[in-house]
């Protein structure tokens, strides 16, 4: 009863490649009395790669961690920001341009970035983890030489290295660049390129933070470049505009989960909430604000529908439209170009009726256009 166990179907080498200080069958109780308390670790199969990733549930470590500041992490927003201010500075520039002084950019991404964290030797007593071996269904212990993945403090400590990786790109490399846990996008004139990618790989060389090599990831820098799941389009720059969409791999993965849905017919309530927060993030990337109302009836679909019963009408109405909105959507724009400045108020109202009726509601609205009102 110490140990979470997750079927996976096939042995699991996690022990050999995570914990190279592995123990023999035991039991929990007898680390405890040597002053060792051990957390419960499970597997789970990771989507798409078929890998095993240990999880962390139930253990209450990180019950014990708190932090008095708070850390952040830049967005898409943050990567658009940089990206219009560049090329508005790079037009203003005098004297003729060509295509080496267009703004590219290409994101950076860390190896295994938690296991690049080492413990502090005088902490790793605290570190042990217990595992079912799956070749002799015995209890193993294990102790973590690495920020462990799962834990609260692991994030926020990551998240404070990355900072100080990102300030010391911008500062000492003079790159533009954010960081998003550990993913670094950086944007640099088209001529100065190759010496920007040095410079980032030379600086992360220093102190000691390994790059991922991995084909997919260790791209050129280019007027169009993914970065946090997006793809960012600067072919448009000469226009002052930038271009946000979803990847094609997105879209597709979008697709079949809710072609799968719609063929099925059911949606329980924690597939309707991951498919939710994916599709609000899809939207994000995506020219209008309309789909508000279908991503709520699919957030509430469990709420209306029972066990066994189909998709209510509107649910399945709003995952065919928002499939289609994936697919087809126009992507978000953004642009330095002056815009007319318009202002909303809005307002309604709904009062009961007097007798059996429906209540009476109302709404209205007033728009500012400069000095006209309508």
């Amino acid at each position: 009863g110490t140990v979470q166990v997750v079927r996976t179907g096939r042995p699991c080498g996690y022990f050999s490649l995570l914990c190279p200080l592995l123990y023999g069958a035991g039991h929990r109780l007898q680390l405890q009395a040597a002053g060792h308390n051990a957390c419960h670790r499970a597997y789970a199969r990771r989507p798409k790669t078929s890998a095993l990733r240990a999880k962390s549930k139930k253990s209450y470590v990180n019950d014990t961690c708190g932090a008095q500041k708070k850390t952040s992490v830049e967005g898409v927003d943050a990567i658009v920001k940089m990206a219009l201010r560049l090329i508005a500075r790079a037009s203003s520039a005098e004297g003729p341009k060509g295509p080496g002084d267009h703004i590219v950019g290409r994101t950076y991404d860390l190896k295994s970035a938690y296991k690049q964290i080492p413990l502090a030797p005088e902490e790793r007593d605290l570190t042990w983890i217990a595992l079912l071996d799956p070749d002799t269904s015995a209890v193993r212990f294990a102790q973590l030489l690495a920020s462990p993945f799962g834990a609260t403090r692991s994030v926020h400590n990551f998240l404070r290295c990355s900072e100080v990786l990102k300030e010391i790109t911008r500062v000492t490399g003079l790159i533009p660049s954010t960081a998003y846990f550990d993913d670094f996008t950086t944007l640099s004139k088209g001529r100065r390129a190759e010496m920007a990618d040095r410079t980032v790989c030379s600086l992360f060389g220093v102190v000691g933070w390994d790059l991922s090599k991995d084909e997919s990831k260790d791209l050129p820098f280019s007027e169009t470049f993914r970065a946090l799941g997006v793809e960012f389009s600067l072919a448009r720059q000469d226009e002052g505009i930038v271009l946000v969409a979803n990847t094609p791999e997105r879209k597709e993965e979008l697709t079949t989960l809710i072609d799968g849905i719609l063929t099925s017919g059911q949606l329980d309530a924690k597939e309707a909430e991951s498919l939710r927060s994916r599709l609000l993030f899809a939207e994000g990337q995506i020219f209008g604000r309309c789909a508000k109302a279908a991503v709520i009836a699919v957030g509430d679909s469990p709420k209306i529908a029972t066990s066994g019963c189909a998709l209510p009408e509107e649910t399945r109405k709003s995952l065919v439209w928002l499939k289609e909105r994936v697919i087809h959507g126009a992507p978000s724009v953004s642009t330095l170009a002056p815009r007319e400045k318009m202002i909303f108020y809005m307002d309604g109202a709904c009062e009961p009726a007097s007798g059996q009726g429906p209540p009476k509601c109302s709404f209205g609205g007033i728009v500012l256009v400069g000095d006209q009102k309508f």
